[in-house]
C-alpha cells in the first residue's frame, strides 16, 4: 500500500509516516518544508517519496493527485478529518495562524 501524508514535516503527520514506514508500507509525505522533507527521506529510506507543498494550496494538491492518476494505479482517499472536502480551509486556517486546535 502507498500512503500519501500531508503535513509530514512535523506533529502528527511525522509520527505517522514513521509508522507507516516501520509497518512496511510506502509513504508519500508532503510539507511545506523542504529540508525537512529531505532529512526524512535520508532518516527513512528508499520507501519514502516526498513532496514539497502547502495543503493550503487547492491547485499544488489537485497537480500532485494528478501526477499519481497517472501511474495507473487505483486510487482510493480517506481522511482523519470527518466530513472532510475542499471547504475545509475555514477549520484549517485559524490552527495555522494560532497554532491551537
Amino acid at each position: 500500500m502507498i500512503i500519501l501524508v500531508t503535513g509530514a514535516t512535523a506533529g502528527f503527520g511525522e509520527s505517522i509516516t514513521r509508522r507507516f514506514i516501520a509497518n512496511g508500507h510506502k509513504v508519500i509525505a508532503t510539507g511545506r518544508r523542504e529540508e525537512r522533507l529531505k532529512t526524512l527521506k535520508d532518516e527513512l529510506g528508499e520507501n519514502l517519496y516526498t513532496a514539497q507543498l502547502d495543503v493550503r494550496n487547492r491547485a499544488a494538491i489537485e497537480e500532485l493527485i494528478a501526477g499519481l492518476r497517472q501511474t495507473g494505479r487505483r486510487l482510493m482517499f480517506s481522511s482523519i478529518m470527518p466530513g472532510w472536502r475542499w471547504d475545509w480551509s475555514p477549520r484549517i486556517k485559524p490552527t495555522l495562524k494560532t497554532g491551537k486546535t
